[in-house]
């Protein structure tokens, strides 16, 4: 029976026996003063992550760069990396100087109206888009809601603009039923809402524009009837 001879070294940290498959590993260790596993996942470990990361400035604006990895941080050092404004400014930008022509403009167009007038769309922006939440009244989604459930549809928030620059939102909007409504609450100025009121009336001719007052729970249709 052969015996299988075993090649010996030791951890030149903290020397602990190594066992290698052959006596070319037991060479290479010694000659590089490779340490055991353990030692070398120590070591790994003691080398943590700065709390903030790594950071350098930018050898442009000179504004502050942060890396979470290590070998992008000198990466990034070594080869004198811009920060991303500085980066894709005049000509580094790949659209320098140039525009979209009228057909993909366009499309743009289509595209961006289609997700403002998709009352699913403006829904969800309603509830999760911090800037558009600073535009809603308190109790403005509940009060809409209520109506909403006898039947209506109105959107939130209803985009309305003209040719002319004209642009508002309207608290609540049914396109069906050219239904507007408007929730008064502590942004609401009646009598300085007038010329806006006027303008809106003018533009869809509602069959209803009903104004709710918070404050007074009071509801009025400015036009009569309904």
């Amino acid at each position: 029976m052969k015996i299988k001879k075993i090649y010996k070294t030791e951890c030149p940290n903290c020397h602990k026996e190594q066992i290698c498959a052959d006596q070319h590993y037991v060479d290479t260790f010694i000659k590089l003063k490779r340490v055991c596993k353990e030692c070398y996942y120590l070591s790994k470990q003691k080398k943590s992550k700065p709390i903030d990361g790594w950071k350098k400035n930018c050898p442009e604006c000179g504004g502050e760069q942060t890396y979470s990895r290590e070998d992008i941080f000198k990466k990034s050092v070594k080869e004198n990396i811009l920060c991303n404004p500085c980066s894709i400014t005049g000509e580094r930008n790949g659209f320098y100087n140039k525009k979209h022509n009228d057909k993909t403009l366009n499309k743009m167009s289509i595209s961006s109206k289609n997700r403002w007038t998709d009352p699913s769309m403006r829904n969800k922006m309603v509830e999760n888009s911090k800037w558009i939440n600073v535009k809603v009244d308190k109790g403005q989604i509940e009060f809409i809601n209520k109506w909403n459930q006898l039947g209506f549809n109105f959107q939130v928030n209803y985009q309305l603009k003209d040719n002319n620059g004209f642009l508002e939102y309207l608290d609540g909007y049914d396109k069906n039923k050219n239904v507007v409504i408007e929730y008064d609450g502590s942004g609401h100025y009646p009598l300085k809402d007038l010329p806006r009121q006027n303008k809106i009336i003018e533009m869809l001719q509602p069959k209803a524009f009903w104004r709710y007052n918070r404050k007074m729970k009071t509801i009025q249709n400015v036009m009569g009837g309904m």
